[in-house]
């Protein structure tokens, strides 16, 4: 459960990043 909440965070931090990128 704890693995699948962090890689949901991690999903969301990289679209957040690729949005800056852009």
């Amino acid at each position: 459960m704890s693995e699948n909440m962090g890689a949901k965070v991690e999903s969301i931090g990289a679209k957040k990043t690729v949005r800056i990128n852009q």
